[in-house]
C-alpha cells in the first residue's frame, strides 16, 4: 500500500488524498461489520468451484512453451533469474552436523 516497508503503517501515512491531506490506513481499513458482511457473502460452495482447477493453470499458462526436467534450467544470458554463486562450492553431500563450542546468544525473543 505505501510503496515500501520503511513505514509505520500504524502512524504514517500510506499516500495523500487528492487534496494532499495524509491517508492512513486506519482510514481505509475496514470496519469489522464491514468484513462480517463481506464474510457472509462467501459460502464454501463458491470458494470450492472458484478454486476447484486453481493447479490447472489458464489457456495462456498452458501455452508457455517448457522444458520438463527434475531441476530449473538456468540461462547463463538471463538478466531476470541467476544462478547464484553461493551454490558453486556447495557440496551434493553436506558435511556432517558437529557441536558447537563457545557460541553466545545473537537474541533472544519471545
Amino acid at each position: 500500500l505505501a510503496g515500501n516497508m520503511n513505514i509505520n503503517l500504524a502512524s504514517e501515512p500510506i499516500g495523500h488524498d487528492r487534496k494532499g491531506d495524509p491517508v492512513y490506513l486506519k482510514d481505509i481499513w475496514p470496519s469489522a461489520q464491514e468484513i462480517a458482511r463481506a464474510v457472509e457473502q462467501v459460502s464454501t460452495e463458491m470458494f470450492r468451484k472458484e478454486y476447484a482447477e486453481v493447479f490447472e493453470g489458464t489457456a495462456e499458462w498452458k501455452e508457455i512453451n517448457v522444458t520438463r526436467s527434475d531441476t530449473y534450467g538456468w540461462q547463463e544470458d538471463s538478466t531476470y533469474i541467476r544462478l547464484s554463486p553461493f551454490f558453486d562450492e556447495m557440496q551434493a553431500t553436506p558435511a556432517p552436523v558437529e557441536d558447537i563450542h563457545g557460541a553466545r546468544i545473537l537474541a533472544m525473543l519471545g
